[in-house]
C-alpha cells in the first residue's frame, strides 16, 4: 500500500527511518558504574526460581515489570513494527503503549497500525497516547474515547515532550493550558 503524504504520518514515517539509519544512541556517555567498586560473593542463598517478577497492572497479570512503552505508529511502516512488539510483549506478558494516536484524530489511514498490537496482543494492558499539545486542542472528550476504543487501551497516556516539540520540524511548541 503506497502512504499519502501527510505531515503527521511523514514525520512518524522520518522517525522510523532515523532510528534505522541514523546514531541515534549516546554510546559516549557513561551509565556511571565505573566510580563503584561491588564486592564479588560467588555463593549466594538465593534460588532464583523461587522468586517472582510477576504482578498486576491495570488489573491484570503481567509476568515481568517491564513495558514496552510508545513506541510507533500512524505510518504503513508502523504496521509491521507494531505487530511485531505486541507479539513480543504477549510472549513476555508485559504492558504495551502505542505511540501517538495524532494521526488518528486527523484521519483514518493509518489506523491499522494500531489495532493491530490489540489484534497479536488480546491479553496484556495496552496503554493509549496522545501529545498534551494535541490534548488540550480538543473540544470533546468523544475524541480521546475513539483513541481508546480503536486499540481496546486499559489505560491513556498524555505525553509531555516540549524539548521535542521545540526542535522538530513542524513540531507544536505551545503548552498553553496543559
Amino acid at each position: 500500500m503506497k502512504e499519502r503524504s501527510n505531515p503527521v504520518s511523514d514525520r512518524k514515517k522520518e522517525h522510523i527511518e532515523l532510528c534505522l539509519t541514523d546514531k541515534v544512541s549516546f554510546k559516549e556517555k557513561s551509565n556511571g558504574f565505573e566510580h563503584y567498586d561491588f564486592l564479588h560473593y560467588a555463593i549466594t542463598e538465593v534460588d532464583i526460581k523461587k522468586i517472582s517478577f510477576g504482578g498486576s497492572f491495570l488489573k491484570k497479570k503481567i509476568d515481568y515489570p517491564f513495558l514496552i512503552s510508545c513506541m510507533t505508529g500512524g505510518t504503513a511502516r508502523a504496521e509491521d513494527i507494531n505487530a511485531k512488539l505486541a507479539i513480543a510483549a504477549n510472549d513476555l506478558n508485559i504492558p504495551l503503549g502505542v505511540g501517538s494516536q495524532r494521526q488518528s484524530l486527523e484521519n483514518s489511514d493509518y489506523n491499522k497500525s494500531f489495532k493491530v498490537i490489540r489484534k497479536n496482543a488480546p491479553t496484556i494492558p495496552v496503554l493509549g497516547n496522545l501529545g498534551a499539545a494535541q490534548f488540550v486542542l480538543i473540544e470533546k472528550m468523544d475524541a480521546i474515547e475513539k483513541l481508546i476504543d480503536m486499540i481496546e487501551a486499559d489505560a491513556f497516556v498524555i505525553h509531555v515532550n516540549p524539548v521535542q516539540e521545540l526542535l522538530q520540524a513542524n513540531g507544536e511548541p505551545s503548552f498553553t493550558d496543559c
